[in-house]
């Protein structure tokens, strides 16, 4: 028979439970155990204490860490259990989704629709262009084209209704009865026209852009769909085409979403890049993507190196105890801290390696994480430094002696500034995309990243004037210097982005303009036009991306800790 007495242990704050098999008789002196917090728990004396321990083979301190392993094996099952019951939840959702999708199919064909619905309903629902079922009863097909008659007489010709409860989800568009007047037909004829004509110098000069500009006819992308060719115009009247009977021009946007409309950015920017590549006309512009991109690939380089030994820095801080009790030990071990201040809920002196490894795991995901997508930026960045530097090379070997002297230079100089204004538009295009897709995230990194450098410069400073641990300084120095470095980085690209354009403006004021030919003259005034807007790499419409901004960041950062320092004094 087992009996059960609770007794405090030597360890604060800390009530184990055992269960002696005999250990503990009923009769024994009431002294033994003192009842104590009203609560109803039981505190042992220091006497009894120690007399319990001799009853009970291997001590508290077996039973305590016995108790911690049951405590961590009860967490880690609640924690896989939950884990089962979410992948359960994802599953049958993902399974209901698909079912649903399945009965609610758009995309029926002719044939299984007319064999799914109503025939009566889909006799007075026919798709333009598709065959009216077979009814065999004959005499109802007649009634119902007589009730037809009389109801179009009344209301609109030409609407949507939905199918029979048994049919939900499926839509499909009556087909416009002949008006009654010719004026109503004129008008509708001279709608239908006015549309087409808009299609087809949409697909002539803008095909694949949110928009045409009607007077320069141009595509626009960068709109208030945004700054990517995501076909918006194409997207929008795909469903006045189908409802106007233009079927060609349907099916013709059509098969454009199914082909190109992607949402994915990254793949995006890199069908830029290679259509830019492919705009390179000589070997010298070669070279200088060449160059550009041989560059960006010796920061990626520099950059995961740094992570890596960063990462081992720490490692060797975490173990740098260890080592020393192997080196040099003493009569009791050194004291082991963590790196990352996390609750494990464990004694984690008796499970240090196994916390060390879950924190090595933690800081190489994050450094990955951050190396990665700052190396994905750096190239796309490194790309729009590179055709800002083909259109200057353009600019600046646009007039050359040998051009001058040729008997139709008129024409290859106009074309040699049309080559530029493309390269600049290019490279002001990829940029804005940039900017544009990544405004809202790095709006909200500049502003964490304000507060974290702000924390970790007062960690720092208290490190160093308070409590003189190395281990505290050599953490918050090396993150105080990451978040410099990264914010100077990306100030120095767009203050680099700013001085390539500016480069090309002054090229542009320097040329010898009164040597061309009056075309040309006129892209030279648009050029400066152009270049002469100031051009900048914005975070979130509201931080522009320059060595003066760094500044004024680092200044913010230093604001913040003295007022923390402040507070924390008085």
């Amino acid at each position: 028979m087992f009996k059960y007495r609770t007794i405090k242990t030597t360890s604060p704050n800390r009530v184990v439970y055992l269960a002696l098999k005999g250990g503990i008789a009923d009769n024994r002196d009431p002294k033994s155990v003192i009842v104590g917090f009203n609560a109803g728990y039981s505190e042992a004396s220091s006497a009894n204490t120690s007399a319990i321990q001799s009853e009970t083979p291997g001590g508290w301190s077996s039973c305590g860490k016995c108790l911690d392993d049951m405590r961590l094996m009860q967490r880690l099952a609640i924690s896989g259990l939950l884990s089962v019951i979410l992948i359960l939840l994802i599953t049958g959702t993902f399974i209901t989704r698909r079912d649903l999708a399945s009965v609610v199919d758009r995309g029926v064909a002719p044939e299984e629709r007319n064999e799914q619905l109503n025939p009566a309903w889909v006799q007075d629902n026919v798709v333009p262009g598709q065959d009216e079922p077979e009814i065999e009863d004959k005499d109802k097909v007649k009634d119902k084209d007589r009730r037809l008659d009389i109801r179009h007489k009344q209301f609109e010709p030409s609407v949507v209704e939905a199918p029979a409860a048994s049919v939900a989800g499926i839509y499909v568009i009556r087909p416009p009865n002949p008006p009654l007047d010719d004026v109503t037909n004129q008008r509708r004829e001279k709608v239908k026209e006015m549309m087409k004509h808009g299609w087809d110098n949409y697909v002539r000069y803008a095909w694949g852009k949110n928009e045409l500009r009607p007077i320069s006819k141009r595509g626009h992308s960068a709109s208030i769909f945004g700054a990517s060719n995501m076909g918006a115009t194409i997207v929008d009247g795909l469903d006045t085409l189908y409802i106007m009977g233009l079927h060609d021009e349907f099916k013709q946007g059509r098969d454009w979403i199914a082909e190109n409309l992607d949402f994915d950015i990254i793949k995006i920017l890199h069908h830029y890049i290679q259509e830019d590549w492919k705009m390179i006309q000589n070997k010298s512009e070669n070279d200088i993507m060449e160059k550009e991109a041989h560059d960006c690939q010796n920061y990626i380089i520099i950059i995961f190196k740094g992570c890596g030994c960063l990462i081992v820095a720490l490692m060797i801080t975490q173990f740098f105890p260890v080592i020393l009790d192997f080196v040099l030990p003493l009569d009791e071990p050194r004291s082991r801290k963590s790196i990352i201040i996390v609750e494990y809920f464990i004694a984690q002196d008796n499970y240090f390696y196994i916390v060390a490894l879950h924190e090595f795991f933690i800081i190489s995901l994050y450094a990955a994480m951050i190396s990665s997508t700052g190396t994905q930026l750096l190239l796309f960045t490194y790309h729009s430094f590179g055709m800002f530097k083909i259109a200057s090379h353009r600019m600046k070997h646009s007039i050359d002696d040998h051009v001058l002297h040729m008997p139709n230079c008129e024409r290859t100089i106009c074309e040699k500034i049309i080559q530029v204004v493309i390269a600049h538009r290019r490279a002001i295009e990829f940029s804005n995309i940039l900017t544009s897709s990544f405004n809202v995230p790095y709006c909200l990194i500049a502003i964490l990243g304000v507060l974290s450098l702000s924390v970790n410069l007062f960690r720092f400073v208290q490190a160093i004037t308070l409590t003189k641990d190395m281990d505290d300084i050599f953490v918050s120095f090396t993150a105080t210097m990451g978040h410099i470095i990264y914010m100077f980085m990306a100030n120095y690209i767009g203050q680099k982005a700013t001085d390539y354009n500016n480069n090309i403006f002054k090229l542009v004021y320097g040329t010898s303009w009164y040597l061309m030919p009056v075309t040309s003259q006129k892209l030279i005034l648009f050029l400066l036009s152009r270049t002469g807007k100031d051009f900048y790499y914005t975070i979130g419409f509201i931080f522009v991306a320059k060595i003066e901004n760094f500044a004024l960041l680092v200044n913010t950062a230093l604001s913040y800790v003295a007022v923390m320092y402040s507070v924390q004094s008085k």
